[in-house]
């Protein structure tokens, strides 16, 4: 596991479409790093975050995650370090992952100040919410190299407008808000969907009610 790297597979992939075979990889733009040498960072640690969470330490990989609400057990049960603030994350980590709902408090949570803080060289993920990132600051930190590489699955406008320089850029994964689908999350979605509409209507407090004392 402790070989495991970065794999780059899309630059790759476009490379050996555009005819350029780069078997050492000097093309790339960016080195490769073994993912038990980094550090991950989680802002929030919910269900989804959790499984991150295990496949990185499956690697080797040193993790960190900022989640205020959540007793020592959690993170200990998790293997995972409980940074105390965000900008513990954003100094520490070579991976920032974000899987935290959009709220008023986590608007822009990765703003041009929260880059200044980061590590050079840093990679910024988000599964969440397109408005989690200030994409204008990412941007600016991706052509300057502060940030390494992003991979986005959601954008601050749905679909990513034909004109965002996101779109050029060879260290940028898109993906269009599909980060959860598979056919077997499709039909755990509908079996769900339906669950909680029963509970509901025998009066039940429905299974994946996250505020349990709130009854209407």
């Amino acid at each position: 596991m402790g070989r495991q790297r970065q794999r780059k597979v899309c630059w790759y992939d476009r490379k050996v479409r555009e005819g350029e075979y780069d078997h050492v990889g000097y093309l790339s733009g960016y080195p490769a790093r073994r993912i038990s040498t980094l550090s991950g960072g989680l802002l929030g640690f919910g269900r989804i975050a959790k499984n991150v969470a295990r496949y990185m330490n499956a690697f080797g990989a040193k993790v960190y995650t900022f989640e205020p609400f959540l007793p020592e057990s959690v993170f200990e049960e998790h293997h995972v370090i409980r940074a105390k603030t965000k900008d513990e994350i954003f100094e520490t980590c070579d991976i920032i992952i974000l899987n935290i709902p959009l709220m008023e408090s986590s608007f822009h949570i990765i703003d041009a100040d929260a880059i200044s803080k980061i590590k050079d060289g840093v990679i910024i993920i988000n599964m969440g919410r397109g408005p989690l990132v200030d994409e204008t600051a990412l941007i600016d930190g991706l052509k300057s190299g502060k940030i390494r590489a992003a991979a986005l699955d959601v954008f601050e406008k749905e679909p990513l407008p034909a004109n965002s320089p996101l779109m050029e850029m060879r260290n940028v994964i898109l993906t269009t808000h599909v980060a959860f689908q598979t056919e077997e999350s499709y039909e755990e979605l509908q079996r769900k969907a339906v669950e909680c509409a029963i509970q509901g209507a025998r009066g039940e407090m429905p299974a994946g009610t996250v505020n349990r004392d709130t009854r209407k």
